[in-house]
């Protein structure tokens, strides 16, 4: 005989304590409740939220030039704006657009769509020489409410 199959035995399993009707009325409610949840997640979020898959290739291991992708995984279409490159160090933060001459920005990215782009962090540093100083370096995609949709860090060194 099976500790499953005979509830006595079961409930002396868990800590000898036995399951009222009260605690199976409340165990119900709460499988419900997560049934529920997760019913909403995939019917309401999923379907009304942006999704964006952010993939960063380093061409040149000396120079910091990078390739990007953004790639939209989620079930509607979306605006993106220029991609910020984001300089940090301990109290200082620094904020830069990506602009490139041929792309009208905002662009559109429809279901299973990708764009590439092409960042060249020299041009950063030629203009500000105190850019060499930031330890940290980051890759924001936003859409044309400026909402977050995408963040990499980017490996300098």
């Amino acid at each position: 005989m099976s500790i499953i199959a005979n509830p006595l035995l079961f409930t002396a399993f868990f800590s000898g304590i036995a399951l009222s009707t009260k605690d199976y009325i409340l165990l119900g409610s709460v499988i419900l409740n997560v049934i529920f949840i997760v019913i909403f997640y995939i019917k309401y979020y999923y379907n009304t939220t942006p999704f964006v898959k952010l993939t960063v290739k380093r061409h040149k291991t000396d120079f910091p030039e990078f390739g990007i992708t953004v790639v939209n995984i989620g079930k509607i279409p979306f605006e993106i704006e220029p991609p910020v490159v984001i300089f940090k160090k301990k109290g200082a933060k620094r904020l830069f657009q990506v602009r490139t001459g041929s792309t009208p920005f905002p662009l559109a990215l429809f279901k299973k769509e990708e764009y590439d782009f092409f960042i060249d962090l020299a041009r950063f540093y030629n203009t500000d020489s105190t850019l060499i100083t930031y330890t940290k370096v980051y890759l924001e995609i936003r859409d044309k409410n400026q909402k977050r949709l995408a963040r990499k860090r980017i490996r300098i060194k």
